[in-house]
């Protein structure tokens, strides 16, 4: 610990500084609901940073924190399914998060510097919803293009559902189109020699894979 460049309290205070934290998420339950003035991902930069700070178990912090920003948006409706991950964007300049933290926690400073924190976290997000934007913009041009080469609709409607489902079964696609299972059937059965789509050599229950989906939405 004493070569440690950051001590977080001590353990008969993270009762009470949680409860403080959960109060910041949530609001304080007994009082009426004021309007918060804060953009939901500057608060959630805050909620990271004191998180992270509070640091509450021995293990896995790091991953909570990360978590609860993820966690925040959904509930701030800012984004409605959880597949804008700041972390990837904070991982890449990983020793620049560690010293903005610490920047906030006034080690080295005679100040706590929320304003370096909070631009940092920023910066992160902009660079993601980038990411994101670029992704989508790709998802899309690779669904027109697969669209231009299907004639029968009921091949274009199995292929609109696996952007929704890039590993998937009959059932999944059957469920997502209304289409009869043997027509979802027929439709796999056609992506595949088209090589659009992949399949599994299961004999019951075949999955199938949009290995261009995947690669675009994983990279």
């Amino acid at each position: 610990m004493k070569d440690a460049s950051y001590v977080p309290p001590e353990p008969h205070l993270m009762g009470d500084y949680m409860s403080n934290l959960e109060r910041y998420i949530n609001g304080h339950p007994y009082k009426d609901e004021e309007e918060d003035v804060l953009h939901p991902l500057i608060k959630a930069a805050i909620i990271h940073a004191q998180f992270e700070s509070i640091h509450p178990f021995l293990d896995g912090n790091g991953r909570l924190g990360r978590i609860l920003i993820v966690l925040y948006l959904l509930q701030t409706d800012l984004i409605d399914s959880p597949l804008f991950f700041l972390s990837e964007e904070l991982e890449k300049e990983k020793f620049k998060y560690y010293s903005m933290l610490n920047g906030v926690r006034s080690i080295g400073r005679d100040s706590p510097d929320w304003e370096g924190w909070i631009t940092f976290f920023l910066d992160a997000a902009i660079r993601m919803a980038k990411s994101q934007y670029e992704k989508l913009d790709r998802a899309e041009a690779l669904y027109e293009a697969g669209i231009k080469k299907l004639d029968q609709i009921s091949h274009q409607k199995v292929w609109g559902a696996l952007f929704a489902h890039p590993i998937s079964n009959v059932v999944q696609i059957q469920e997502s189109t209304d289409l009869a299972p043997s027509t979802v059937r027929k439709s796999l059965v056609h992506l595949t020699k088209e090589r659009m789509i992949f399949a599994d050599d299961r004999i019951r229950n075949r999955r199938y894979y949009h290995y261009d989906l995947i690669r675009i939405m994983t990279e």
